[in-house]
Protein backbone atom coordinates (compact mmCIF):
# COMPACT_ATOMS: atom_id res chain seq x y z
CA UNK A 1 0.00 0.00 0.00
CA UNK A 2 1.84 3.19 -0.60
CA UNK A 3 1.46 6.05 1.20
CA UNK A 4 -1.75 8.04 0.91
CA UNK A 5 -3.48 5.85 -1.44
CA UNK A 6 -5.18 2.78 -0.24
CA UNK A 7 -4.12 0.25 -2.63
CA UNK A 8 -5.51 -3.36 -2.52
CA UNK A 9 -4.24 -6.58 -3.71
CA UNK A 10 -7.06 -7.38 -6.45
CA UNK A 11 -8.16 -10.46 -6.62
CA UNK A 12 -10.40 -9.93 -9.87
CA UNK A 13 -12.81 -12.13 -11.03
CA UNK A 14 -14.74 -10.80 -13.94
CA UNK A 15 -18.61 -11.52 -13.58
CA UNK A 16 -19.88 -11.55 -17.15
CA UNK A 17 -24.20 -11.17 -17.78
CA UNK A 18 -25.96 -12.24 -19.63
CA UNK A 19 -29.24 -11.54 -21.44
CA UNK A 20 -32.88 -13.88 -21.14
CA UNK A 21 -32.99 -15.44 -24.79
CA UNK A 22 -35.98 -15.41 -26.83
CA UNK A 23 -37.05 -18.46 -27.82
CA UNK A 24 -36.43 -19.14 -30.98
CA UNK A 25 -36.44 -22.30 -33.62
CA UNK A 26 -35.68 -25.28 -31.67
CA UNK A 27 -35.18 -27.16 -34.94
CA UNK A 28 -31.20 -25.37 -35.13
CA UNK A 29 -28.71 -27.34 -33.77
CA UNK A 30 -27.01 -23.88 -32.98
CA UNK A 31 -29.85 -22.54 -30.68
CA UNK A 32 -29.98 -25.90 -28.84
CA UNK A 33 -26.60 -25.52 -27.65
CA UNK A 34 -26.67 -22.95 -25.15
CA UNK A 35 -25.11 -19.74 -26.38
CA UNK A 36 -24.19 -18.28 -22.48
CA UNK A 37 -22.57 -20.69 -20.41
CA UNK A 38 -21.32 -17.23 -19.13
CA UNK A 39 -24.83 -18.00 -17.23
CA UNK A 40 -23.03 -20.99 -15.11
CA UNK A 41 -20.04 -19.34 -15.07
CA UNK A 42 -21.55 -16.03 -13.27
CA UNK A 43 -23.29 -18.06 -10.96
CA UNK A 44 -20.53 -19.89 -9.80
CA UNK A 45 -18.34 -16.41 -9.59
CA UNK A 46 -20.94 -15.21 -7.29
CA UNK A 47 -20.15 -18.26 -4.96
CA UNK A 48 -16.93 -17.63 -5.04
CA UNK A 49 -17.16 -13.83 -4.13
CA UNK A 50 -18.23 -15.69 -0.63
CA UNK A 51 -15.28 -17.52 -0.13
CA UNK A 52 -13.35 -13.88 0.06
CA UNK A 53 -12.21 -12.52 4.18
CA UNK A 54 -10.67 -9.51 4.35
CA UNK A 55 -8.57 -8.72 7.46
CA UNK A 56 -8.66 -5.27 7.94
CA UNK A 57 -9.62 -2.42 10.14
CA UNK A 58 -11.43 0.83 9.61
CA UNK A 59 -11.54 3.50 11.83
CA UNK A 60 -13.90 6.44 10.98
CA UNK A 61 -16.02 9.17 12.18
CA UNK A 62 -19.93 8.36 11.60
CA UNK A 63 -21.04 9.56 8.60
CA UNK A 64 -24.60 8.67 6.14
CA UNK A 65 -22.45 7.91 3.37
CA UNK A 66 -20.23 4.62 3.02
CA UNK A 67 -17.69 3.66 1.36
CA UNK A 68 -16.61 -0.01 1.37
CA UNK A 69 -13.20 -1.44 -0.04
CA UNK A 70 -13.75 -5.00 -1.69
CA UNK A 71 -10.24 -7.26 -2.80
CA UNK A 72 -12.12 -8.00 -6.10
CA UNK A 73 -14.49 -6.14 -8.28
CA UNK A 74 -17.93 -5.99 -8.17
CA UNK A 75 -18.61 -3.70 -10.90
CA UNK A 76 -20.46 -6.02 -13.01
CA UNK A 77 -22.65 -7.15 -10.03
CA UNK A 78 -26.46 -6.59 -10.30
CA UNK A 79 -26.92 -5.23 -6.92
CA UNK A 80 -30.98 -5.22 -5.55
CA UNK A 81 -30.18 -4.88 -2.31
CA UNK A 82 -27.52 -4.29 0.45
CA UNK A 83 -27.36 -5.52 4.08
CA UNK A 84 -25.12 -4.76 6.70
CA UNK A 85 -24.26 -7.07 9.77
CA UNK A 86 -22.08 -6.78 12.73
CA UNK A 87 -21.14 -10.06 14.55
CA UNK A 88 -24.22 -11.58 12.55
CA UNK A 89 -26.94 -9.09 13.30
CA UNK A 90 -28.98 -6.74 10.85
CA UNK A 91 -27.57 -2.76 11.53
CA UNK A 92 -29.20 -2.00 8.02
CA UNK A 93 -30.87 -2.53 5.19
CA UNK A 94 -29.78 -0.23 1.82
CA UNK A 95 -31.98 -0.50 -1.27
CA UNK A 96 -32.28 1.66 -4.69
CA UNK A 97 -30.52 2.52 -7.19
CA UNK A 98 -29.93 6.14 -6.05
CA UNK A 99 -28.39 4.96 -2.72
CA UNK A 100 -26.46 1.93 -3.89
CA UNK A 101 -23.10 2.41 -6.28
CA UNK A 102 -19.95 0.88 -7.67
CA UNK A 103 -16.61 3.48 -8.11
CA UNK A 104 -13.82 1.94 -9.60
CA UNK A 105 -15.03 -1.30 -10.17
CA UNK A 106 -13.97 -2.36 -6.00
CA UNK A 107 -15.68 0.43 -4.23
CA UNK A 108 -19.40 -0.02 -2.87
CA UNK A 109 -21.07 3.64 -2.05
CA UNK A 110 -24.04 3.34 -0.07
CA UNK A 111 -25.76 6.66 0.53
CA UNK A 112 -28.74 8.10 3.41
CA UNK A 113 -27.62 5.11 5.57
CA UNK A 114 -28.19 5.35 9.62
CA UNK A 115 -25.35 6.36 11.79
CA UNK A 116 -23.68 3.25 12.41
CA UNK A 117 -20.95 2.40 15.34
CA UNK A 118 -19.83 -0.98 13.21
CA UNK A 119 -20.39 -3.65 10.70
CA UNK A 120 -17.93 -6.55 9.65
CA UNK A 121 -20.49 -8.29 6.54
CA UNK A 122 -21.67 -6.86 3.37
CA UNK A 123 -25.01 -9.04 2.25
CA UNK A 124 -25.47 -8.29 -1.33
CA UNK A 125 -28.97 -9.25 -2.97
CA UNK A 126 -28.13 -9.68 -6.69
CA UNK A 127 -30.78 -8.46 -8.71
CA UNK A 128 -30.30 -11.24 -11.67
CA UNK A 129 -30.84 -14.75 -9.63
CA UNK A 130 -31.89 -13.23 -6.22
CA UNK A 131 -29.10 -14.79 -4.63
CA UNK A 132 -27.63 -13.24 -1.35
CA UNK A 133 -23.95 -12.99 -1.50
CA UNK A 134 -22.52 -12.99 2.18
CA UNK A 135 -18.99 -11.29 2.63
CA UNK A 136 -16.37 -10.13 5.23
CA UNK A 137 -15.09 -7.24 4.77
CA UNK A 138 -13.27 -6.39 7.69
CA UNK A 139 -14.49 -4.40 11.06
CA UNK A 140 -15.39 -0.78 9.84
CA UNK A 141 -15.65 1.03 13.14
CA UNK A 142 -17.18 4.42 13.42
CA UNK A 143 -16.95 7.11 16.30
CA UNK A 144 -16.36 10.38 17.34
CA UNK A 145 -17.69 13.60 15.16
CA UNK A 146 -16.65 15.77 12.72
CA UNK A 147 -18.43 19.49 13.79
CA UNK A 148 -19.59 21.79 11.46
CA UNK A 149 -20.31 25.31 13.66
CA UNK A 150 -20.47 28.42 10.98
CA UNK A 151 -16.96 30.41 11.36
CA UNK A 152 -17.19 33.92 10.85
CA UNK A 153 -16.61 35.05 7.48
CA UNK A 154 -12.91 36.21 6.72
CA UNK A 155 -12.14 34.63 9.96
CA UNK A 156 -11.52 30.86 8.37
CA UNK A 157 -8.13 29.20 8.87
CA UNK A 158 -7.12 27.57 5.55
CA UNK A 159 -4.30 24.74 4.79
CA UNK A 160 -1.13 26.71 3.45
CA UNK A 161 1.18 23.70 3.12
CA UNK A 162 1.52 20.07 4.85
CA UNK A 163 3.66 17.17 5.20
CA UNK A 164 3.63 13.76 5.36
CA UNK A 165 5.79 10.93 6.81
CA UNK A 166 5.11 7.59 8.06
CA UNK A 167 7.64 4.96 9.22
CA UNK A 168 7.35 1.94 11.53
CA UNK A 169 3.88 2.39 12.35
CA UNK A 170 4.34 6.16 13.25
CA UNK A 171 2.50 8.85 11.17
CA UNK A 172 3.55 12.04 11.26
CA UNK A 173 1.60 15.25 9.59
CA UNK A 174 3.23 18.64 9.52
CA UNK A 175 0.88 21.15 8.69
CA UNK A 176 0.77 25.12 8.36
CA UNK A 177 -2.25 26.96 8.30
CA UNK A 178 -2.99 30.76 8.00
CA UNK A 179 -2.82 31.86 11.13
CA UNK A 180 -6.53 33.23 12.60
CA UNK A 181 -6.00 35.28 16.02
CA UNK A 182 -7.68 33.68 18.92
CA UNK A 183 -8.16 30.64 16.76
CA UNK A 184 -6.65 27.39 17.39
CA UNK A 185 -6.12 23.86 15.50
CA UNK A 186 -7.07 20.91 17.38
CA UNK A 187 -6.20 17.06 15.47
CA UNK A 188 -8.15 14.39 16.40
CA UNK A 189 -8.54 11.29 15.10
CA UNK A 190 -12.04 8.66 15.61
CA UNK A 191 -12.17 7.35 19.64
CA UNK A 192 -11.83 3.80 19.41
CA UNK A 193 -7.91 4.67 18.65
CA UNK A 194 -7.85 5.77 22.20
CA UNK A 195 -7.65 1.73 23.15
CA UNK A 196 -4.50 1.24 20.04
CA UNK A 197 -3.43 4.46 19.43
CA UNK A 198 -0.52 6.99 20.46
CA UNK A 199 -0.95 10.47 19.78
CA UNK A 200 0.91 13.51 20.00
CA UNK A 201 0.10 17.52 19.01
CA UNK A 202 3.21 20.03 18.77
CA UNK A 203 3.24 23.63 18.06
CA UNK A 204 6.03 24.02 15.86
CA UNK A 205 5.99 27.39 14.75
CA UNK A 206 3.88 30.38 14.48
CA UNK A 207 3.99 34.19 13.56
CA UNK A 208 1.72 37.11 12.00
CA UNK A 209 0.68 35.47 8.75
CA UNK A 210 1.32 31.34 9.64
CA UNK A 211 1.40 28.70 12.35
CA UNK A 212 2.47 25.14 12.19
CA UNK A 213 1.60 22.00 13.63
CA UNK A 214 2.66 18.46 14.19
CA UNK A 215 0.55 15.64 14.77
CA UNK A 216 1.91 12.25 15.14
CA UNK A 217 -0.21 9.00 15.49
CA UNK A 218 1.63 5.57 16.37
CA UNK A 219 -0.21 2.44 15.68
CA UNK A 220 2.08 -0.42 17.49
CA UNK A 221 3.41 -3.83 15.42
CA UNK A 222 1.70 -5.93 18.48
CA UNK A 223 -1.67 -4.53 17.20
CA UNK A 224 -1.98 -5.93 14.28
CA UNK A 225 -0.46 -9.46 15.24
CA UNK A 226 -2.88 -9.52 18.67
CA UNK A 227 -6.19 -8.68 16.06
CA UNK A 228 -4.57 -11.15 13.05
CA UNK A 229 -4.97 -8.21 10.23
CA UNK A 230 -2.77 -7.16 7.29
CA UNK A 231 -4.20 -3.55 7.17
CA UNK A 232 -5.62 -0.59 9.39
CA UNK A 233 -6.82 2.71 8.11
CA UNK A 234 -8.32 5.75 9.83
CA UNK A 235 -9.50 9.29 9.52
CA UNK A 236 -7.45 12.45 10.83
CA UNK A 237 -9.10 15.59 11.37
CA UNK A 238 -7.67 18.82 11.96
CA UNK A 239 -10.20 21.40 14.04
CA UNK A 240 -10.66 25.40 14.04
CA UNK A 241 -11.71 26.10 17.04
CA UNK A 242 -12.17 29.44 18.94
CA UNK A 243 -14.50 30.50 21.53
CA UNK A 244 -17.91 30.51 20.20
CA UNK A 245 -17.53 27.40 17.26
CA UNK A 246 -15.08 24.79 15.66
CA UNK A 247 -14.87 23.25 12.20
CA UNK A 248 -13.53 20.38 10.83
CA UNK A 249 -11.63 21.88 8.15
CA UNK A 250 -8.86 19.10 7.19
CA UNK A 251 -9.60 15.49 6.68
CA UNK A 252 -7.22 12.30 5.67
CA UNK A 253 -7.41 9.16 5.28
CA UNK A 254 -4.15 6.97 6.82
CA UNK A 255 -3.72 3.53 5.53
CA UNK A 256 -1.27 0.96 6.92
CA UNK A 257 -0.57 -2.16 6.17
CA UNK A 258 1.63 -4.96 8.42
CA UNK A 259 4.28 -4.80 5.61
CA UNK A 260 5.23 -1.37 5.94
CA UNK A 261 6.76 -2.84 9.44
CA UNK A 262 8.56 -5.41 8.09
CA UNK A 263 10.19 -3.20 5.65
CA UNK A 264 11.20 -1.47 8.65
CA UNK A 265 13.01 -4.18 10.66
Amino acid sequence: MRKFTLVFILLVFVLVGCDTLKEKDPTSKSELTPLFNESTDYTKQLEQLEKISIHEEYHYYPVKELSIFFTHAIDLIQIQEVELLSEESSVAVITGSDNISVKDKNLLILKNTPLLSHFDTVVIKEGRTQKKIKIFVGDYYFSGHAYQDQLVTGKEMFVRKNHYKQSNGKITYKISFNNIPESDIQFTVPDSLSRIATTEQKLISKDSSLITYQYEVFIPKSYFEKQKISGFNFSLHADQVNSNSRKTIFEAFIPLTAADYLAED
